[in-house]
């Protein structure tokens, strides 16, 4: 039993936000593999993560949620889904470092956490890598 204190709270926030960030970052990377070996379309995307959903290994909030932005029409062209529309940079905060940050002061092994904030800091120099993609 970790307390009851706003501190513990806290902390099991932020050991949330870590396996959130850690489960979302292998959807995306498939998401993008199934795109770039196929000719799928975004209801394909969102059936496949569907089904992993409905299965019994992988079953979560994030593929859910995940699975149905697949599906979601954009209500402002006639023909296109947001995620099309996405930008794919996100905005890091302070606090999206500090499960790395505590893993490493306790000597805790988090590879796949520190994989998934590398995946981050790449998606905030969107300019650098427009840039790179020209040469």
């Amino acid at each position: 039993h970790a307390g009851n204190s706003a501190g513990c709270a806290h902390y099991a926030s932020m050991i949330q936000r870590a396996i959130e960030f850690g489960v979302s970052q292998p959807y995306a990377e498939a998401a993008e593999m199934l795109r770039v070996v196929t000719n799928f379309v975004n209801q394909d995307f969102g059936r496949i993560m569907n089904n992993w959903n409905n299965g019994d290994l992988l079953p979560s909030y994030v593929l859910e949620i995940s699975g149905k932005i697949y599906y979601k029409r954009d209500d402002l062209t006639p023909n296109g889904h947001i995620v099309n529309h996405m930008v794919d940079c996100v905005d890091l905060k302070d606090s999206d470092t500090w499960a790395a940050i505590e893993a490493t002061k306790l000597g805790v092994p988090v590879p796949t956490l520190n994989a998934a904030l590398e995946a981050r800091y790449f998606s905030v120099m969107k300019d650098d890598r427009v840039e790179a993609s020209s040469i």
